[in-house]
């Protein structure tokens, strides 16, 4: 681990240590025609009080989409990044518990309400929420408003694989602290004031 990495871990398990419950981080962008997603490699473990790798890196991937308004093309890659996580978890025999949470970070504030009500009034949207709602429980799920320029998956969406180790950072520390909203009770997480 670099040092910068170093230093988010620790901060991830003195804050895991108070909440009691696994935390998997995850991000997500869309641009016009590509979609991002970045799979943070970490969680912490309440069982084993602990970080543990559940990858042996992070997970970087890009994909192309038919060209569609922004909003869904967000929400599109919002619902692939968890379908995604959960199907890695699965592969390593790690199944979401209900104590357990995921935190994605979207940029699309449309697209992140609509994923936070699951519901939208755009007929694709509201498909895209059904899949949602088929993949995972709402209480399972927070998702987190982040600046295009700290989010992390905007590279990817763009086609560029590497992880700007800036943007990496600062999406990892706008997810845990979006957590302290969430443990007041939010599932959408509107971008923590610094």
């Amino acid at each position: 681990l670099t040092k910068d990495k170093l230093i988010l871990h620790n901060e991830l398990s003195t804050l895991s240590l108070r909440i009691k419950r696994r935390l998997f981080l995850a991000a997500s962008d869309a641009s016009d025609t590509r979609y991002g997603i970045v799979l943070f490699k970490t969680f912490w473990d309440i069982h084993e009080n602990q970080i543990q790798t559940f990858l042996p890196q992070d997970i970087v991937q890009t994909h192309l989409y038919i060209k569609s308004h922004i909003d869904v093309g967000e929400t599109l890659a919002a619902v692939e990044t968890i379908q995604l996580l959960l199907k890695t978890l699965r592969q390593m025999n790690i199944s979401i518990n209900s104590d357990d949470l995921i935190l994605i970070a979207i940029d699309n504030q449309p697209a992140g309400r609509a994923l936070a009500k699951r519901w939208s009034g755009n007929s694709e949207t509201d498909l895209l929420c059904d899949r949602l709602n088929q993949l995972i429980s709402p209480k399972n799920l927070a998702i987190v408003d982040i600046d295009t320029s700290l989010n992390v998956a905007d590279s990817p969406s763009r086609g560029d694989l590497s992880l700007s180790p800036f943007r990496y950072s600062a999406t990892f520390n706008t997810l845990i602290e979006a957590y302290k909203q969430y443990s007041k009770g939010f599932t959408w997480i509107e971008r923590p004031v610094a």
